[in-house]
């Protein structure tokens, strides 16, 4: 597809504006709750199924420091 290493301001010319968006950064707790390991914070931007992607998938595209790390279809 080629949109890995865009930008969110390419990505938004491409696709649009997501219908949902959200940062995570992954982490490991302990039995205490004490975060153990932590990785990077990414962001999620999700669209609706893409005809041409997957069908009845929702498209999501992950930005690791403001560029398009990976994307995925996802069948939540």
């Amino acid at each position: 597809m080629g949109i890995v290493g865009k930008t969110p301001d390419e990505i938004r010319h491409l696709f649009g504006n997501p219908i949902r968006e959200w940062t995570e950064t992954p982490r490991i707790l302990d039995s205490d709750g004490k975060i153990t390991w932590h990785g990077e914070t990414y962001t999620v931007w999700e669209y609706q199924p893409l005809s041409w992607y997957w069908l009845g998938s929702r498209f999501q595209i992950f930005f690791v420091n403001g560029k398009v790390r990976n994307f995925e279809a996802n069948d939540d």
